[in-house]
């Protein structure tokens, strides 16, 4: 028996959700407090929707390296994304995703990014790699997340590659605003 796309819809959302509260994500009774809010697209790519906010606020969903704190926040914020929401064929999307593949020494090795653009805000998760281990394992969850909502909505993901030299620099950019914005947090607190 073939589901229909509303059926797997629906089944994309409760799979989110139970995702979500398997993984019981730390920060999920406070996620605006614990997206550290970067100047600009840390790859310089462009974050525009025909239906976009004047401005665009680009957040870092959890530090660059933190695999599994990554992947939950994007998967919260996809899950957000996706509440309500009907594909209609004759309007555009009110999202996009993308996947950002970072470069390493080794040509054949990457650093991956995932990236869901909303209208007036960007959520960006690191962590993740096209290679083995943690960060393997979380690339290979997000990219089928992303694939499922792809083929259940017909949003296309878009991909984007950068070469190792600008990656390297731009990672540690990333890794210092998240820091600066930890830091910035425990001092509100204290």
């Amino acid at each position: 028996m073939n589901a229909t796309i509303e059926q797997a819809r629906l089944g994309l959302l409760f799979f989110l959700e139970g995702l979500a509260d398997d993984l019981k994500h730390p920060y999920a009774h406070e996620r605006d407090n614990n997206h550290a809010r970067l100047l600009g697209h840390p790859f310089n790519l462009e974050t525009s929707l025909p239906v976009c906010e004047p401005e665009q606020h680009i957040y870092l969903v959890a530090y660059p390296g933190h695999t599994d704190i990554s992947v939950r926040g994007l998967l919260l914020m996809l899950q957000d994304a996706l509440k309500g929401y009907h594909p209609d064929p004759r309007a555009n999307s009110p999202f996009r995703l993308r996947i950002i593949y970072v470069e390493q020494e080794d040509r054949n090795k990457h650093n991956l990014y995932f990236e869901l653009i909303t209208p007036g805000e960007t959520f960006l998760a690191g962590g993740c790699t096209d290679y083995s281990g943690t960060g393997g394992r979380g690339g290979r969850q997000l990219s089928a997340v992303f694939d499922m909502v792809s083929f259940i909505h017909g949003i296309i993901v878009e991909k984007a590659t950068i070469p190792s030299e600008k990656g390297e620099l731009v990672e540690q950019a990333m890794r210092d605003a998240y820091d600066r914005f930890t830091k910035e947090k425990e001092e509100y607190a204290a």
